[in-house]
């Protein structure tokens, strides 16, 4: 009930001005006019399209001569030192103070001020809330940190969420909203989903079997995160122990790209330990899993009750356009690509590697593809043995504003503020 208060004062406070300082508080397609003291109307005609380029351009017009400073904002996430800037299409040093670019100047009737926001991708992480304890060990750029959640960034958009207490499971990716679409294991009930379900001479392994399923050595617990120029990349293990042995491991490497859509890429190596002596049964083997929510449940401890959130069901397709509604153990026709869509997202997974055949598996909360390297129901290994799959995923979506009334460009003059100079 508060957001619609809250969109208000953001759209009041987008420009706000004094007797002699006009602030550039938020970049968005805006037209406003300003009447300072002096009695002199400024009309500032912003064009961007931030966030998703760093590139802002402000045509300033006034009645009459006037001086004022304009100080446009710097935001956290912007190397400030980094930052470009043009007035009337030669560059301009801007001073910095506060948080600010300022540029102070008598400007004419007709000025253009253009600036360029580097944008870079970058990692964070936290450990709110009390659930899954108090995280996993991470080391960032060579910075070991305890966390529960790692969000990868690109500029001032948080791209994806990795979920650390469920195997580092992907829970989130930036579709314009904040709906956490993709399942990664739910926070309540036994309905939950992992990405991986691996079936060893009868004995399961999954995320949730903690004790007995996945277990991880110490030398192998720490997630490796490293931020390129290029992509963010993360690279952990799971270890496959049973209550006598290792039987084997799982290896992750994940990049993430910069820029919308966004883009991930997996590579999944499995090693099954195996000899003539100690031969295993491979009963299942379902990896890399996508799977989407069709409903999930969060204890609210406010009003100490489960909130249930219902999603559209998922359809399934390997060529984008003739799309079905997948039945559980369901059979999906190996083409290299495949596509989930649910009305909100759309997911292109294209793979390669050790793929004998792609599975849906379908349950009450959520629906989902995986790939398996067995093309029967279970294969003998008398050796050890590698699995490796590769898989590039693209999640598609329509812009959030496209989707409701909001306009592309803001011309209400309630979006100034007037405020006193400090």
């Amino acid at each position: 009930m508060h957001s619609p208060r809250t969109l208000y004062n953001v759209i009041k406070h987008i420009y706000t001005y004094s007797d002699k300082d006009i602030w550039i508080n938020f970049f968005v397609s805006s037209r406003v006019n300003i009447r300072l003291p002096q009695n002199v109307k400024v009309q500032i005609n912003q064009r961007t399209k931030y966030p998703k380029d760093g590139i802002v351009r402000l045509n300033i017009f006034s009645e009459n001569e006037v001086t004022f400073n304009l100080r446009i904002r710097i935001p956290l996430w912007a190397d400030s030192n980094m930052i470009k800037m043009k007035l009337n299409g030669q560059n301009v040093t801007a001073k910095r103070t506060k948080g600010c670019l300022i540029i102070s100047r008598k400007w004419s009737t007709k000025d253009q001020v253009e600036i360029k926001f580097p944008i870079s991708m970058r990692v964070e992480t936290d450990i709110l809330g009390t659930h899954e304890g108090s995280g996993s060990q991470v080391r960032v750029d060579g910075r070991l940190i305890n966390a529960k959640r790692i969000g990868v960034f690109w500029g001032p958009l948080l791209l994806t969420v990795f979920r650390t207490g469920h195997g580092n499971d992907l829970t989130w990716v930036y579709r314009g909203g904040y709906n956490e679409i993709l399942d990664s294991g739910g926070m309540t009930g036994s309905d939950r989903s992992c990405p991986d379900y691996i079936s060893l001479d009868n004995y399961a392994y999954n995320v949730d079997q903690k004790q007995r399923g996945w277990g991880v050595h110490d030398s192998e617990e720490i997630i490796q995160v490293t931020t390129r120029s290029d992509c963010v990349e993360l690279q952990w293990k799971h270890a496959l122990v049973d209550a006598l042995e290792k039987t084997g491991e799982i290896q992750y490497r994940v990049k993430v790209f910069p820029g919308l859509p966004v883009r991930l890429q997996y590579r999944q190596k499995v090693l099954i330990k195996a000899s003539a002596g100690n031969p295993k049964v491979v009963s299942e083997m379902f990896l890399s899993g996508i799977r989407f929510s069709t409903r999930q449940e969060q204890y609210h401890d406010a009003y100490k009750r489960i909130w249930r959130y219902e999603y559209p069901p998922v359809k399934v397709s390997i060529n984008g356009k003739a799309f079905f509604y997948p039945k559980d153990g369901q059979e999906i026709k190996n083409m290299g690509k495949y596509y989930l869509d649910n009305g909100i997202f759309r997911v292109e997974c294209r793979y390669e590697g050790d793929v004998e055949k792609v599975v849906a598996i379908k349950r009450e909360r959520w629906t989902g593809i995986y790939l398996s390297p067995l093309r029967k129901n279970s294969l003998k290994l008398n050796k050890d043995t590698i699995f490796v799959i590769r898989k590039d995923l693209t999640f598609h979506f329509k812009s959030y504003a496209e989707s409701t009334c909001m306009s592309e460009e803001w011309t209400d003059d309630l979006m100034t503020q007037p405020i006193h100079t400090l």
